[in-house]
Protein backbone atom coordinates (compact mmCIF):
# COMPACT_ATOMS: atom_id res chain seq x y z
CA UNK A 1 0.00 0.00 0.00
CA UNK A 2 3.05 2.35 0.58
CA UNK A 3 4.63 1.55 -1.73
CA UNK A 4 1.82 2.18 -4.31
CA UNK A 5 1.21 5.53 -2.82
CA UNK A 6 4.83 6.34 -3.14
CA UNK A 7 4.00 5.59 -6.58
CA UNK A 8 1.00 7.86 -7.18
CA UNK A 9 2.51 10.63 -6.15
CA UNK A 10 6.02 9.87 -8.00
CA UNK A 11 3.65 10.17 -11.25
CA UNK A 12 1.69 13.07 -10.02
CA UNK A 13 4.65 14.80 -10.35
CA UNK A 14 5.92 13.54 -13.45
CA UNK A 15 2.71 14.86 -14.78
CA UNK A 16 2.97 18.40 -13.06
CA UNK A 17 6.75 18.79 -14.42
CA UNK A 18 5.45 17.97 -17.96
CA UNK A 19 2.73 20.01 -18.01
CA UNK A 20 5.23 23.09 -16.86
CA UNK A 21 7.73 22.58 -19.56
CA UNK A 22 4.99 22.02 -22.01
CA UNK A 23 3.45 25.44 -20.48
CA UNK A 24 6.87 27.18 -20.61
CA UNK A 25 7.76 25.67 -24.11
CA UNK A 26 4.60 26.61 -25.53
CA UNK A 27 5.33 30.01 -23.93
CA UNK A 28 8.43 30.18 -25.28
CA UNK A 29 7.12 28.99 -29.24
CA UNK A 30 4.31 31.91 -28.74
CA UNK A 31 6.80 34.55 -27.78
CA UNK A 32 9.30 33.64 -30.36
CA UNK A 33 6.36 33.69 -33.08
CA UNK A 34 5.33 36.96 -31.87
CA UNK A 35 8.81 38.32 -32.43
CA UNK A 36 9.11 37.12 -35.61
CA UNK A 37 5.45 38.30 -36.70
CA UNK A 38 6.58 41.86 -35.30
CA UNK A 39 10.09 41.65 -37.26
CA UNK A 40 7.74 41.00 -40.58
CA UNK A 41 5.72 43.96 -39.76
CA UNK A 42 8.56 45.99 -39.42
CA UNK A 43 10.40 44.99 -43.00
CA UNK A 44 6.75 44.87 -44.21
CA UNK A 45 6.42 49.03 -43.38
CA UNK A 46 5.70 50.63 -47.11
CA UNK A 47 8.43 53.41 -47.59
CA UNK A 48 7.92 57.10 -48.42
CA UNK A 49 6.92 57.93 -51.43
CA UNK A 50 9.30 61.66 -52.63
CA UNK A 51 8.95 63.52 -55.97
CA UNK A 52 12.33 65.03 -57.45
CA UNK A 53 11.63 67.42 -60.51
CA UNK A 54 13.61 68.93 -62.94
CA UNK A 55 13.84 70.50 -66.25
CA UNK A 56 16.91 68.65 -68.01
CA UNK A 57 15.67 66.36 -70.92
CA UNK A 58 18.79 64.85 -72.01
CA UNK A 59 20.57 61.88 -70.20
CA UNK A 60 23.95 63.12 -70.53
CA UNK A 61 23.68 66.57 -69.21
CA UNK A 62 24.96 67.18 -65.86
CA UNK A 63 21.68 68.03 -64.10
CA UNK A 64 19.98 64.39 -65.75
CA UNK A 65 23.09 62.46 -63.62
CA UNK A 66 23.00 64.13 -60.82
CA UNK A 67 19.30 64.01 -59.79
CA UNK A 68 19.30 59.91 -60.77
CA UNK A 69 22.69 59.31 -58.66
CA UNK A 70 21.10 61.06 -55.62
CA UNK A 71 17.53 59.99 -56.07
CA UNK A 72 19.83 56.05 -55.82
CA UNK A 73 21.60 56.78 -52.65
CA UNK A 74 18.74 58.38 -50.73
CA UNK A 75 16.46 55.65 -51.79
CA UNK A 76 19.12 52.97 -50.86
CA UNK A 77 20.04 54.62 -47.61
CA UNK A 78 17.15 56.35 -45.95
CA UNK A 79 12.79 55.28 -45.02
CA UNK A 80 12.24 57.17 -48.39
CA UNK A 81 11.83 55.67 -51.76
CA UNK A 82 12.60 58.71 -54.65
CA UNK A 83 11.29 58.60 -58.11
CA UNK A 84 12.52 61.54 -60.37
CA UNK A 85 10.34 63.93 -63.11
CA UNK A 86 13.20 64.93 -65.58
CA UNK A 87 12.04 67.47 -68.70
CA UNK A 88 9.48 69.73 -66.84
CA UNK A 89 7.54 66.37 -66.29
CA UNK A 90 6.06 68.49 -63.00
CA UNK A 91 5.97 72.08 -64.54
CA UNK A 92 8.61 74.61 -65.47
CA UNK A 93 10.97 76.19 -62.27
CA UNK A 94 8.37 78.08 -61.09
CA UNK A 95 5.88 75.45 -61.01
CA UNK A 96 8.48 73.38 -59.66
CA UNK A 97 8.79 75.98 -56.55
CA UNK A 98 5.12 75.93 -55.63
CA UNK A 99 4.79 72.37 -55.53
CA UNK A 100 7.69 72.32 -53.31
CA UNK A 101 6.23 74.75 -50.64
CA UNK A 102 2.88 72.98 -51.00
CA UNK A 103 4.29 69.33 -50.18
CA UNK A 104 3.24 68.31 -53.96
CA UNK A 105 6.59 67.69 -54.63
CA UNK A 106 9.53 66.55 -51.85
CA UNK A 107 12.47 67.61 -53.77
CA UNK A 108 13.72 69.71 -56.83
CA UNK A 109 16.78 71.44 -58.32
CA UNK A 110 16.77 74.58 -60.16
CA UNK A 111 18.32 77.77 -60.72
CA UNK A 112 18.23 80.40 -57.66
CA UNK A 113 16.69 83.01 -59.30
CA UNK A 114 13.58 80.49 -59.01
CA UNK A 115 13.67 81.32 -55.30
CA UNK A 116 14.92 84.72 -55.10
CA UNK A 117 10.90 85.98 -55.65
CA UNK A 118 10.95 84.36 -51.22
CA UNK A 119 14.39 85.56 -50.45
CA UNK A 120 15.79 88.31 -53.49
CA UNK A 121 19.49 87.81 -52.17
CA UNK A 122 19.55 84.47 -52.83
CA UNK A 123 19.74 85.56 -57.00
CA UNK A 124 22.95 86.88 -55.62
CA UNK A 125 24.63 82.89 -56.91
CA UNK A 126 23.94 83.45 -60.26
CA UNK A 127 25.63 86.79 -60.17
CA UNK A 128 28.29 86.45 -62.58
CA UNK A 129 32.45 87.05 -61.59
CA UNK A 130 31.45 85.76 -57.73
CA UNK A 131 32.66 82.38 -57.88
CA UNK A 132 37.02 81.84 -58.28
CA UNK A 133 36.16 78.33 -60.21
CA UNK A 134 34.54 75.48 -59.58
CA UNK A 135 35.39 74.72 -56.03
CA UNK A 136 34.44 77.80 -55.17
CA UNK A 137 30.97 77.86 -56.67
CA UNK A 138 30.46 74.84 -54.71
CA UNK A 139 31.65 75.73 -50.96
CA UNK A 140 30.01 78.98 -51.41
CA UNK A 141 26.65 77.39 -52.27
CA UNK A 142 27.23 74.42 -50.09
CA UNK A 143 24.93 75.56 -46.37
CA UNK A 144 27.45 73.37 -44.27
CA UNK A 145 30.47 75.64 -45.35
CA UNK A 146 28.86 78.73 -46.75
CA UNK A 147 27.69 81.25 -43.93
CA UNK A 148 26.43 83.13 -46.21
CA UNK A 149 24.00 80.49 -48.01
CA UNK A 150 23.33 79.60 -44.15
CA UNK A 151 22.23 82.68 -43.66
CA UNK A 152 20.01 83.60 -46.61
CA UNK A 153 18.49 79.53 -46.14
CA UNK A 154 17.30 80.36 -42.69
CA UNK A 155 15.26 83.23 -44.11
CA UNK A 156 13.84 81.09 -47.31
CA UNK A 157 12.93 78.08 -44.76
CA UNK A 158 11.32 80.60 -42.19
CA UNK A 159 9.05 82.23 -45.57
CA UNK A 160 8.77 79.31 -47.98
CA UNK A 161 9.37 76.31 -45.50
CA UNK A 162 11.71 75.13 -48.79
CA UNK A 163 15.45 74.18 -47.35
CA UNK A 164 18.52 74.37 -50.02
CA UNK A 165 20.39 71.28 -49.12
CA UNK A 166 23.26 71.67 -51.85
CA UNK A 167 24.36 72.29 -55.34
CA UNK A 168 25.88 71.26 -58.66
CA UNK A 169 28.37 72.74 -60.91
CA UNK A 170 27.58 73.05 -64.38
CA UNK A 171 30.01 74.47 -65.82
CA UNK A 172 31.30 77.96 -66.88
CA UNK A 173 28.89 80.02 -68.94
CA UNK A 174 30.01 81.63 -72.15
CA UNK A 175 29.09 83.88 -74.83
CA UNK A 176 28.03 82.53 -78.51
CA UNK A 177 28.30 84.72 -81.56
CA UNK A 178 26.47 84.64 -84.94
CA UNK A 179 28.34 85.90 -87.41
CA UNK A 180 31.17 88.35 -85.61
CA UNK A 181 33.89 87.18 -83.31
CA UNK A 182 34.58 88.99 -79.48
CA UNK A 183 37.61 89.58 -78.01
CA UNK A 184 36.53 92.57 -75.61
CA UNK A 185 33.45 94.23 -74.45
CA UNK A 186 33.59 96.94 -77.23
CA UNK A 187 33.38 94.12 -79.65
CA UNK A 188 29.52 93.87 -78.49
CA UNK A 189 28.40 98.05 -78.98
CA UNK A 190 25.33 97.92 -80.48
CA UNK A 191 24.97 94.03 -80.82
CA UNK A 192 21.48 92.74 -79.49
CA UNK A 193 22.40 89.60 -76.94
CA UNK A 194 19.47 87.13 -75.48
CA UNK A 195 19.66 87.25 -71.76
CA UNK A 196 17.94 85.25 -69.12
CA UNK A 197 14.25 87.74 -68.45
CA UNK A 198 15.72 88.92 -65.20
CA UNK A 199 17.02 91.49 -63.56
CA UNK A 200 20.83 89.52 -62.92
CA UNK A 201 21.25 88.46 -66.66
CA UNK A 202 20.02 91.77 -68.08
CA UNK A 203 22.67 93.57 -65.77
CA UNK A 204 24.96 90.99 -67.13
CA UNK A 205 24.66 91.90 -70.78
CA UNK A 206 25.15 95.50 -70.12
CA UNK A 207 28.26 95.08 -68.32
CA UNK A 208 29.30 92.53 -71.21
CA UNK A 209 29.20 95.91 -73.58
CA UNK A 210 25.85 94.90 -75.04
CA UNK A 211 21.95 95.33 -75.71
CA UNK A 212 20.58 92.52 -73.23
CA UNK A 213 17.46 91.06 -75.25
CA UNK A 214 15.55 89.17 -72.87
CA UNK A 215 14.02 85.89 -74.75
CA UNK A 216 12.48 82.75 -73.35
CA UNK A 217 14.09 79.89 -73.67
CA UNK A 218 11.92 77.92 -76.21
CA UNK A 219 11.95 81.06 -79.01
CA UNK A 220 15.93 81.27 -78.63
CA UNK A 221 16.81 79.16 -81.74
CA UNK A 222 13.96 80.99 -83.62
CA UNK A 223 15.43 84.34 -82.74
CA UNK A 224 18.88 83.56 -83.39
CA UNK A 225 18.06 82.52 -86.74
CA UNK A 226 15.72 85.51 -87.92
CA UNK A 227 18.41 88.19 -86.37
CA UNK A 228 16.24 89.21 -83.66
CA UNK A 229 19.05 88.89 -81.15
CA UNK A 230 22.92 88.55 -82.47
CA UNK A 231 24.16 85.92 -79.75
CA UNK A 232 23.40 84.35 -76.43
CA UNK A 233 25.66 82.77 -73.43
CA UNK A 234 25.28 79.64 -72.05
CA UNK A 235 27.80 76.73 -70.98
CA UNK A 236 29.14 75.40 -74.00
CA UNK A 237 26.98 71.32 -73.77
CA UNK A 238 24.06 73.89 -74.12
CA UNK A 239 25.08 75.16 -76.98
CA UNK A 240 26.09 71.33 -78.23
CA UNK A 241 22.55 69.73 -76.95
CA UNK A 242 20.00 72.14 -78.73
CA UNK A 243 22.46 72.87 -82.25
CA UNK A 244 22.98 76.77 -81.31
CA UNK A 245 25.74 75.30 -83.61
CA UNK A 246 23.23 75.63 -86.13
CA UNK A 247 22.64 79.32 -86.35
CA UNK A 248 26.11 80.91 -84.03
CA UNK A 249 29.79 81.11 -85.23
CA UNK A 250 31.84 81.76 -82.66
CA UNK A 251 32.28 80.74 -78.79
CA UNK A 252 33.93 83.55 -76.82
CA UNK A 253 34.89 81.18 -73.43
CA UNK A 254 34.38 84.97 -70.85
CA UNK A 255 33.23 82.31 -67.68
CA UNK A 256 31.27 85.38 -66.66
CA UNK A 257 29.05 82.71 -64.71
CA UNK A 258 29.68 79.73 -62.95
CA UNK A 259 26.41 77.79 -63.48
CA UNK A 260 25.52 76.18 -60.13
CA UNK A 261 21.82 75.09 -59.44
CA UNK A 262 20.35 74.47 -56.26
CA UNK A 263 18.74 71.53 -54.86
CA UNK A 264 16.11 72.13 -52.47
CA UNK A 265 13.88 70.23 -50.40
CA UNK A 266 10.07 70.44 -48.72
CA UNK A 267 11.19 71.73 -44.97
CA UNK A 268 8.39 69.35 -43.28
CA UNK A 269 9.50 66.33 -45.64
CA UNK A 270 13.26 67.19 -44.83
CA UNK A 271 12.09 66.93 -40.80
CA UNK A 272 10.51 63.49 -41.83
CA UNK A 273 13.72 62.11 -41.59
CA UNK A 274 15.53 60.99 -38.83
CA UNK A 275 19.17 62.90 -38.24
CA UNK A 276 20.85 59.47 -39.59
CA UNK A 277 18.66 59.89 -42.68
CA UNK A 278 19.39 63.49 -43.01
CA UNK A 279 23.16 63.27 -42.54
CA UNK A 280 23.36 60.03 -45.11
CA UNK A 281 21.57 62.22 -47.50
CA UNK A 282 23.99 65.23 -47.07
CA UNK A 283 26.92 62.96 -47.81
CA UNK A 284 25.23 62.04 -50.66
CA UNK A 285 25.02 65.47 -51.86
CA UNK A 286 28.20 66.52 -51.12
CA UNK A 287 30.43 63.54 -53.11
CA UNK A 288 28.35 64.43 -55.98
CA UNK A 289 28.69 68.04 -55.86
CA UNK A 290 32.44 67.13 -55.79
CA UNK A 291 31.77 64.95 -58.87
CA UNK A 292 29.56 67.73 -60.94
CA UNK A 293 33.11 69.68 -60.87
CA UNK A 294 34.93 66.95 -62.56
CA UNK A 295 31.92 66.02 -65.15
CA UNK A 296 31.57 69.62 -65.68
CA UNK A 297 35.39 70.00 -66.66
CA UNK A 298 35.48 66.75 -68.75
CA UNK A 299 32.33 67.71 -70.85
CA UNK A 300 33.35 71.18 -71.18
CA UNK A 301 36.94 69.96 -72.67
CA UNK A 302 34.94 67.60 -75.33
CA UNK A 303 32.19 69.95 -76.03
CA UNK A 304 35.09 72.42 -77.48
CA UNK A 305 36.50 69.66 -79.96
CA UNK A 306 32.57 68.80 -80.88
CA UNK A 307 31.72 72.41 -81.77
CA UNK A 308 34.94 72.79 -83.80
CA UNK A 309 34.16 69.98 -85.62
CA UNK A 310 30.34 71.49 -86.17
CA UNK A 311 32.42 74.40 -87.63
CA UNK A 312 32.62 76.61 -84.71
CA UNK A 313 35.59 79.17 -83.63
CA UNK A 314 36.49 78.81 -79.97
CA UNK A 315 38.06 81.78 -78.84
CA UNK A 316 40.50 81.60 -75.34
CA UNK A 317 42.89 84.24 -73.66
CA UNK A 318 45.19 82.53 -75.81
CA UNK A 319 43.67 84.00 -78.95
CA UNK A 320 43.42 87.44 -77.26
CA UNK A 321 40.03 87.04 -75.54
CA UNK A 322 40.45 90.03 -72.71
CA UNK A 323 38.83 88.31 -69.28
CA UNK A 324 39.74 91.38 -67.25
CA UNK A 325 38.00 93.61 -68.92
CA UNK A 326 34.73 91.92 -68.91
CA UNK A 327 35.29 91.12 -65.55
CA UNK A 328 35.98 95.08 -64.80
CA UNK A 329 33.13 95.94 -66.76
CA UNK A 330 30.66 93.32 -65.73
CA UNK A 331 31.57 93.68 -61.80
CA UNK A 332 31.06 97.29 -62.01
CA UNK A 333 27.73 97.25 -63.30
CA UNK A 334 26.57 94.78 -60.76
CA UNK A 335 28.41 96.86 -57.93
CA UNK A 336 26.33 99.46 -59.39
CA UNK A 337 22.94 98.25 -59.43
CA UNK A 338 23.16 95.50 -56.25
CA UNK A 339 24.63 98.13 -53.59
CA UNK A 340 23.29 95.65 -50.83
CA UNK A 341 25.26 92.61 -52.32
CA UNK A 342 28.63 94.24 -51.81
CA UNK A 343 29.47 93.01 -48.13
CA UNK A 344 28.35 89.54 -49.61
CA UNK A 345 30.11 89.55 -52.41
CA UNK A 346 33.38 90.04 -49.93
CA UNK A 347 32.23 87.16 -47.74
CA UNK A 348 32.12 85.02 -50.51
CA UNK A 349 35.67 85.91 -51.70
CA UNK A 350 37.05 84.62 -47.86
CA UNK A 351 35.43 80.97 -48.51
CA UNK A 352 38.29 78.86 -49.58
Amino acid sequence: MLKREKWSILVLVLVICLSVVGCSSKETQDSQSQEKNEEKEEKEVPKKEWKYAHIAASPEEIQYIFADKLAEGISSDTSVNVKVFPAGQLGGQDEQVDGIRTGNIQMAQGVWSALARFVPDLALFDAPYIFRDGKHAMNTTNPNTSPVLDDLNKQLIDKAGIRIIGGMYRGARHLSTSDFPVYSPDDLKGKKIRGIPNKIWTNTIIGMGAVPTPIEWAEVQTALMTGVVEGQENPLATLYDFKLYEVQNYASLTGHMQAVTAVYVNEEAWQSLTAVEREATQSHISGLSNESIKWAAERTESMKGKLEEKGMTIIGEEDGLDIEAFRSSVSAQIAQEFPEWVDYIEQIQEIK
